[in-house]
């Protein structure tokens, strides 16, 4: 799933947490490792939160104390990376639905100046957005 090795996680390391459903993001997040005790579990504070809050993860990187499907840690790097390839799927799902409302939208024949959009349109994604 990543590359992070919870053995070498040093106190002040930026971690990032996940749970997912079939490649969905169910939970994210970042945080920063505050602390690790003699059995090995990690506790991290997380970014963007008002008030201070903690996880705690055990020897394995599974969240403790969870009855099932456990966020996971993972390293901050991949997880930005998995988030922009969502992203990027996205904005590239988005993009075709919109252009197929577009064309099926029309009541009437598509004239010149729509098939030139259309045209467009489909370069930009073809192209990546």
């Amino acid at each position: 799933m990543n590359d992070l090795n919870i053995a070498e996680l040093k106190i002040g390391d930026r971690v990032g947490f996940c749970r997912t459903h079939f490649n969905t993001f169910i939970e994210k997040g970042f945080g920063i490792v505050t602390k690790i005790n003699g059995h090995g579990h990690v506790t991290i504070i997380l970014e963007g939160t008002n008030e201070p809050k903690f996880k705690v993860f055990d020897k394995y990187g599974n969240e403790r104390n969870q009855v099932c499907s456990a966020t996971t840690l993972c390293s901050a790097e991949w997880l930005e990376k998995k988030l922009a390839e969502q992203a990027a799927y996205n904005a590239k799902q988005r993009a075709v639905k919109d252009l197929l409302d577009y064309i099926g939208n029309r009541r009437y024949e598509i004239n010149d100046e729509h098939k030139a959009e259309i045209k467009a349109e489909i370069k930009r994604l073809v192209d990546g957005i």
